[in-house]
């Protein structure tokens, strides 16, 4: 029932995102040859020539586009920010995809860069306010108890405990813990913050059978990360989505940066002062202070 639901939400978001970049596609024609100079010697082209018969190809390119940049998937637990630029992004590389279009056409049937890049800026903003407007809605409708779904979260630390207090304080998020799973002898059961606790971690997929939800919180302790790829093996037949909540000491999370090399996320805990701007600033500073040594030793010799 719930794969049925997600298909027909994502089913309703395609249609909108369709009827968005159609609007988006209309309004940048208008508002180019209303409000934008044009050529006399050219004059306004009709909107049946060539932008209306375009219209299916770029609409269903976008939406190649923004399900491959995965603008369906849920996103629950991200914020606007994030949905923000990902929407940007994918956006930006739709409009490459019309350009690549436009350029397969014949020359009699291209349109105008000056066209294009209003398309860009202004489906840009039409795209990220309607998608921010969904949101907006989403949100609001799940504060008020509606389009909630159910989770679970693997562990009972820190990491564990703040996790499952974060998603009750954020109402927006849709997502209601149903359970902690933790490492708990055969047969114990009690309450954490209020929230069932059940165990042990070897009776994971027993216990999901019996008590399913919707996602699913991997937030072990540090020295249960070892587990992990056993609990991801245990979840294989699940229909959960699956989600994986690090735990980083305190000592290491200062500063820190994460950058990714061929997709591995590698977390920058400190970086030597010798690169970057640092060094510029060291290798100024030490050009300063050698010179006003050598000015002060030469004194004397003049």
């Amino acid at each position: 029932m719930l794969k049925q639901h997600n298909q027909l939400m994502v089913a309703l978001l395609l249609l909108a995102d369709a009827c968005a970049v159609t609007c988006a596609w209309l309004a940048s024609y208008w508002i180019r040859f209303t409000y934008l100079p044009v050529d006399p010697g050219k004059g306004v082209p009709e909107l049946g020539d060539k932008f209306l018969p375009l219209l299916p190809v770029i609409v269903l390119g976008h939406l190649v586009i923004f399900y491959r940049m995965r603008l369906y998937r849920p996103r629950r637990a991200h914020t606007i920010l994030s949905e923000t630029r990902d929407i940007i992004q994918s956006f930006i590389a739709a409009v490459v995809v019309v350009v690549l279009i436009d350029y397969a056409l014949p020359a009699s049937n291209k349109i105008s860069r000056q066209f294009v890049a209003t398309y860009a800026l202004v489906g840009a903003s039409f795209f990220t306010l309607f998608r921010a407007s969904v949101r907006m809605s989403l949100r609001a409708i799940r504060r008020r108890g509606w389009n909630h779904r159910s989770a679970a979260v693997i562990g009972a630390g820190r990491s564990a405990q703040r996790l499952h207090d974060a998603l009750r304080r954020n109402k927006w998020t849709g997502l209601d813990v149903k359970y902690f799973v933790d490492d708990r002898r055969q047969g114990f059961t009690g309450e954490l913050r209020g929230t069932p606790i059940y165990g042990p971690l070897e009776d994971l997929p027993a216990i999901c059978e019996e008590n399913p939800v919707d996602s699913v919180f991997i937030a072990l302790p540090a020295h249960l990360l070892h587990r992990t790829d056993e609990l991801l093996l245990a979840l294989q037949t699940s229909t959960a989505d699956v989600r994986i909540v690090q735990e980083i000491n305190p000592l290491y999370a200062m500063r820190p940066s994460v950058s990714k090399l061929d997709g591995i996320p590698i977390l920058s805990v400190r970086q030597s002062p010798l690169y970057g701007a640092n060094a510029v600033v060291k290798r100024a500073f030490d050009l300063l202070v050698g010179a006003r040594c050598l000015l002060i030793t030469a004194t004397p010799m003049t």
